[in-house]
């Protein structure tokens, strides 16, 4: 029996120890625990920055909607306000065409109450022989004649009455029918705006969601804002600077210029005060002589007329406004207007207008110029082309395909847009901001 319990404790122990051992190998150290502990956080911290930077992404995305419904309202609006004008338009014209409906119908009822007088008259005299004797009771020749003339003229004011009553008649269906057509016109247009209305009621609503959302973000939404005015600042900064540079050589140009031209005037007016100083002592001269020769003609000097290069790119891009080409390719939406506009509670001023176009979306130049700026802002590249003295600039490209001093033409490729897919449009003249979207041809209606 003893010997039983001997072997059956011998038989716990050997059974315990390699327990004990195990537990011993699986407790970590507490250096080991502490690399655990690290290497939890940094992956706790990624995930951190990764769930950061997808709201930072939607938070973005969703800025860009509400500024593009913010561009869509301000067009609706527009729209909205040229319909009512249209009405208001039409409503006159309606009015117009009812008095002046109303004119013709008295005048049509006058015509034809004269008419009906003329056809009574000739039905009473119709007889052949209450004519003849009419003409013949006359008292003498003189008084036939004008009797026979007076019948003669009666019949031809009656077909002319029964014409005037047929065109007046005409007259006033044409009127009626021109009516019709404006009321109709304001009915459709009436409907148009009612459409419109509910339209834009909804773009409000999706708008004010939008911003809803946007709120409950407000931090993030503040740090990207402030993050985007300081980098449309900064490229707004170097903009202006380049623009000072443009006018300060423009404006040399032009003092060399007017310098030209001054001395060249002064060259003119000397040459003629020497020609007129040489004519006249030669008409002294043949003055004495009976049969003189002729003066020889004092030639010709060619005049300083190179017409400036600048004035006529002007006036060529001044004469294109509301038919330029919309500086992207593809498909594309206006996400933000020239001008103020509201994000998030925050008023901010807007220098250009923001295309987003399709993945692979190109800049293309408006019109003919030459490239007077390439420049990189932070992870961007920004072109600037002058047209004389118009400068557009085309911001926010991922590369550019063309150099500094290069000539393009309209609708060149000028670079690629950004990853985001939005394009950065800026229209000046010198130093003068512009609306692009009265300039550009599909934005301008």
């Amino acid at each position: 029996m003893r010997r039983l319990l001997v072997l059956a404790m011998m038989l716990v122990i050997c059974l315990a120890v390699p327990a004990q051992r195990r537990n011993q190998q699986r407790r970590p150290t507490q250096k080991e625990q502490l690399q655990e502990r690290q290497r939890r956080l940094r992956q706790q911290q990624q995930q951190n920055r990764q769930r950061q930077q997808q709201l930072e992404q939607q938070v973005r995305q969703r800025m860009k909607d509400v500024e593009a419904l913010g561009s869509e309202i301000d067009d609706k609006q527009m729209l909205i306000d040229s319909l009512h004008v249209e009405m208001d338009t039409l409503n006159s014209t309606i009015a117009r065409l009812d008095s002046q409906l109303v004119v013709l119908k008295n005048e049509l009822e006058e015509r034809r109450q004269h008419y009906v007088q003329s056809v009574r008259y000739m039905y009473r005299n119709r007889n052949a022989q209450h004519q003849a004797m009419f003409v013949f009771s006359a008292q003498n020749l003189n008084q036939m004649y004008r009797r026979m003339r007076f019948m003669n003229e009666y019949t031809t004011y009656q077909r002319a009455q029964g014409e005037a009553v047929k065109q007046k008649g005409e007259q006033v269906a044409a009127k009626l029918d021109e009516l019709n057509a404006a009321r109709s016109e304001l009915a459709a247009l009436v409907t148009k705006g009612e459409q419109e209305q509910r339209l834009l009621e909804a773009k409000k609503g999706e708008q004010q969601r939008l911003v809803a959302n946007l709120q409950r973000e407000q931090q993030t939404v503040k740090k990207l804002i402030a993050q985007q005015q300081r980098e449309e600042a900064e490229v707004t900064r170097q903009i202006d600077r380049i623009i000072a540079e443009e006018l300060e050589k423009a404006r040399k140009a032009e003092e060399e210029r007017q310098r030209q031209l001054a001395e060249q005037r002064r060259r003119e007016q000397e040459q003629a005060a020497a020609a007129n100083a040489n004519a006249g002592s030669n008409n002294r001269r043949n003055s004495r002589r009976r049969n003189g020769s002729a003066t020889p003609a004092t030639p010709a000097t060619p005049t300083y007329r190179d017409a400036d290069p600048d004035r006529q790119l002007t006036g060529s891009f001044a004469g294109n406004k509301g038919r330029l080409p919309v500086p992207i390719t593809g498909s594309y939406r206006v996400i933000r207007n020239f001008g103020p506009y509201t994000m998030a509670g925050v008023t901010l001023q807007s220098n250009g207008i923001q295309l987003e176009g399709q993945a692979g979306a190109q800049a293309r130049c408006v019109f003919d110029g030459e490239v007077s700026r390439i420049f990189n802002s932070g992870n961007s590249f920004v072109v600037m082309v002058r047209h004389g003295r118009y400068i557009s600039v085309y911001s926010n490209l991922a590369s550019a395909s063309v150099s500094m001093g290069q000539k393009v033409k309209t609708n060149q490729i000028l670079g690629t847009v950004g990853a985001n897919h939005v394009l950065m449009f800026r229209l000046q003249n010198w130093d003068k901001l512009l609306n692009p979207k009265a300039w550009l041809s599909r934005l301008s209606r």
